[in-house]
């Protein structure tokens, strides 16, 4: 996504919860031959339609640096810090 680039990836774990249709394509897995089948479609449909993948790549790289920059991190990080440390109302 950095890299300006769409992404193709099976949504089982950490790659399904970063890609979503603006940003790339999300295979979702049921067999071995399915997965396979899904991705050649996807790559062959990118390399086919330029502006489809210049538009996705485009967005993955907007998402990359809004959600994913070093600084952007840090202060997610400590957002869930803060969020974890914080003591409810209700109990104060």
């Amino acid at each position: 996504m950095c890299a300006g680039k769409p992404v193709i990836c099976i949504d089982s774990g950490g790659p399904g919860t970063h890609v979503s249709a603006e940003t790339g394509v999300k295979i979702y897995p049921t067999s071995p031959q399915q997965v396979v089948s899904e991705m050649a479609v996807a790559l062959h449909k990118l390399h086919q339609d330029s502006n489809l993948r210049e538009s996705l790549g485009n967005r993955a790289r907007k998402v990359a640096e809004q959600k994913y920059h070093w600084d952007r991190l840090g202060e997610r990080l400590m957002d869930t810090y803060e969020k974890a440390v914080k003591v409810p109302e209700i109990m104060e």
